[in-house]
């Protein structure tokens, strides 16, 4: 009778805290990745829901909800302010509630001294965003307005209104939608006017509301 013998190999993969892949980011609506050092930045956008739950699940593994110091600010949109002084510990639960608009970072290390973070930011009641450029209406050009959106991954819908709130066709559409950060509005006549950017991703109360004239530069 011939003998089997069988031989059985078990894999443990370690993950140290800089090869840990980043578990905000899956859970998040979005976000953006900071110009000046590649960090990436995770979106919460509340809006009518009153909070979020982020939860991770490490095993051996150190780690420590903060908030940054009322007082300190991000290096710029979407850059975060990575100086260790300027965060205040929250706690240490594996599930985080996010009911509070602010900048947060989840910090993660072992007992060898190694760390590393993971930053996220929450809004709660609109789509943030801003004008970024602007243009007049001249004799060679249409005027126009840059729109620069903050959070990655999303739809925009942009929509233009005249200082009556009547819709204006953006290159004769009502709407447009880009999933780009930053949309030129095109604007063929001088006036005041409203830009409403939307996500269709998320509750229309969930809206961002730009005003801006936009002059005749005739020459």
């Amino acid at each position: 009778m011939r003998r089997v013998t069988y031989t059985t190999t078990e894999i443990i993969q370690v993950q140290t805290p800089q090869t840990l892949s980043d578990p905000i980011k899956p859970q998040s609506n979005g976000g953006d990745i900071c110009a000046d050092n590649n960090i990436w930045v995770s979106h919460f956008i509340l809006c009518n829901q009153p909070s979020r739950n982020i939860v991770v699940n490490f095993k051996d593994t150190n780690f420590v909800w903060q908030k940054l110091k009322t007082g300190s600010n991000p290096t710029s949109l979407n850059c975060p302010n990575v100086n260790d002084s300027v965060w205040d510990d929250v706690h240490s639960n594996r599930t985080f509630v996010a009911n509070t608009q602010g900048h947060f970072r989840l910090k993660v290390s072992n007992s060898e001294g190694c760390n590393t973070n993971f930053y996220f930011d929450v809004f709660t009641n609109s789509l943030n965003g801003r004008i970024l450029d602007y243009g007049d209406v001249t004799n060679y050009q249409q005027g126009y307005v840059l729109v620069q959106m903050a959070t990655a991954g999303i739809t925009y819908k942009y929509i233009l209104k005249d200082a009556f709130g009547n819709v204006v066709n953006q290159n004769g559409q009502p709407f447009v939608n880009t999933t780009l950060l930053e949309y030129r509005v095109p604007i063929t006549a001088p006036g005041t006017y409203t830009i409403e950017v939307t996500s269709p991703a998320l509750p229309d109360s969930c809206k961002l509301v730009l005003t801006q004239e936009i002059k005749n530069n005739y020459s």
